[in-house]
């Protein structure tokens, strides 16, 4: 059995340059970003906001995406409370660092309390965020 992984290179298209694939793995390109093919718990907070993002297709408040988490994660809701604020805070955490970097823009929805969380590539040149992902 060959244990030799080879990697090719394939571009993100939210301002993160590249990144090395293994050739052997086909990672779903959904509206020109790579998407996680499967939820894993043991993931980043980081990489848990980009699969559910992608997943979604659309721009989500933290809260939506917390609650996400937790669909996806059942064993969460036996954990003591200050795990869940954990989780929650490292959540809230990213989109902050992440929204001063870029690779997320926050905007107030109209007609809708509080803020939701894009990618880059879904606002246009103006900053407004494209009708297909403000479902």
């Amino acid at each position: 059995m060959n244990t030799n992984i080879n990697f090719v290179k394939m571009e993100l298209k939210e301002n993160l340059s590249y990144f090395n694939v293994p050739a052997n793995i086909r990672p779903i390109v959904k509206t020109s970003r790579i998407i996680l093919k499967e939820y894993d718990p043991t993931n980043s907070s980081w990489d848990k906001v980009k699969y559910i993002l992608g997943v979604e297709n659309r721009a989500l408040s933290a809260k939506e995406i917390i609650r996400w988490i937790y669909q996806l994660e059942p064993d969460l809701n036996h954990k003591p409370e200050e795990r869940k604020k954990t989780i929650e805070n490292n959540v809230y955490a990213i989109l902050s660092t992440y929204t001063k970097e870029g690779r997320v823009i926050r905007f107030k929805a109209k007609s809708k309390k509080g803020y939701k969380y894009g990618f880059s590539i879904w606002f246009n040149k103006e900053g407004t965020i494209k009708n297909e992902y403000l479902v």
